[in-house]
């Protein structure tokens, strides 16, 4: 499919964003979310009176085990929404391939309104699944934050030499089971500090599927600096990757980096990318 359309949005690649969105980054907008029955809601939030020590419980376990087990890599691919195309996924996933896989958190898109609960309008339009522009009848962008869907994939790296330790996933897995349970119930503070400073969270049903990607969110806080888990956006093969820049949920290119040879091989929208995807070596 030929993409040049998107070259439409270079000049709004390196603008301040607010995150996710088509608005400036000094915009004071109102997000209209839906509710599902899977979201953490701070108004109907029961915290555990013994957290702390279960807590402690389920990582000195996963401490243990981890001298034990093979090391297992997991990979998340984030892919937004709405998306004409999707970029490429870690060559690693076809050179090591994933013996297990399970969908993450996702949202839809969110409409943006001003305080009076008009629709905003946006510095550009973002285009749908077509390749037409989300657009009134007067050519006026609507305003909106990107929806996403997320996945996880876990797979064995190489074995190093002398190492014999063995593969003890089903246990590993029944752990993360077991943080992810606990999750809901650690003190709200805990869980925005991690998912975003909102009075809804949207997570996944699946306890699994939570404790992985409040991982994954964790290991992205910009205070973790030096440590902060990386955010790379491939090219078809997966054989060439870029590392984002942002501190929110949806990262951009880095600024500078538009080059049409580049934009060829990685398309962007105003430096969003359709989908991206981060590592934990295990």
């Amino acid at each position: 499919m030929n993409l040049d359309f998107l070259s439409a949005t270079k000049q709004f690649s390196d603008t301040p964003l607010l995150d996710g969105t088509n608005i400036s980054s000094n915009a004071d907008p109102h997000f209209l979310i839906s509710y599902r029955s899977t979201d953490l809601i701070k108004e109907e939030h029961l915290e555990s009176k013994a957290w702390r020590e279960k807590l402690k419980q389920l990582l000195d376990e996963l401490r243990e085990l981890r001298r034990e087990c093979r090391p297992v890599a997991t990979t998340m691919e984030i892919r937004r929404l709405p998306a004409i195309t999707h970029n490429g996924l870690p060559a690693d996933l076809t050179y090591f391939e994933p013996f297990r896989y399970t969908s993450g958190s996702d949202s839809d898109i969110v409409k943006l309104v001003d305080k009076n609960r008009h629709p905003m309008f946006g510095l550009f339009p973002f285009f749908d699944v077509s390749g037409n522009p989300i657009q009134n009848s007067a050519n006026e962008p609507f305003a909106f934050q990107l929806g996403y869907s997320s996945s996880f994939y876990f797979y064995f790296k190489a074995k190093t030499a002398g190492d014999r330790r063995e593969n003890h996933s089903t246990r590993l897995f029944d752990l993360i089971e077991e943080c992810g349970r606990l999750l809901s119930t650690l003190p709200w503070q805990a869980i925005s500090s991690i998912w975003g400073k909102s009075h809804i969270i949207k997570t996944h049903e699946s306890n699994e599927s939570r404790w992985i990607e409040s991982v994954f969110r964790f290991l992205w806080q910009p205070a973790r600096k030096n440590h902060r888990l990386q955010r790379h956006v491939y090219d078809e093969n997966g054989t060439h990757s870029i590392v984002l820049d942002g501190n929110g949920f949806f990262p951009r290119m880095p600024k500078g980096s538009f080059s049409k040879s580049f934009f060829d091989k990685i398309p962007t929208e105003a430096g969003y990318p359709f989908s991206w995807c981060s590592t934990i070596d295990g």
